[in-house]
């Protein structure tokens, strides 16, 4: 039998840290932290002012998308 070269296995290369996930809020905690009704969220997502995502059937909007709306002085 002849004699075989060694089996390199290459080690893995540490990557980024993985993708935090993003932080999000339900209506209700998404009206008092802007301090407004449920329904005026209701009416900024409708706009596209806060983006939304959907869990299921539920409603969450990213903490991201209400500190921009926040930082720009809120409704246009």
């Amino acid at each position: 039998m002849a004699d075989r070269p060694p089996v390199v296995v290459p080690t893995p290369v540490p990557s980024a840290a993985p993708p935090t996930p993003e932080l999000v809020h339900t209506i209700g905690q998404t009206a008092k932290k802007l301090h407004v009704s449920p329904m005026t969220v209701r009416r900024l997502l409708d706009r596209g002012e806060l983006q939304r995502v959907r869990v299921g059937r539920a409603v969450r909007i990213l903490a991201s998308s209400i500190e921009a709306f926040a930082a720009k002085g809120g409704a246009r």
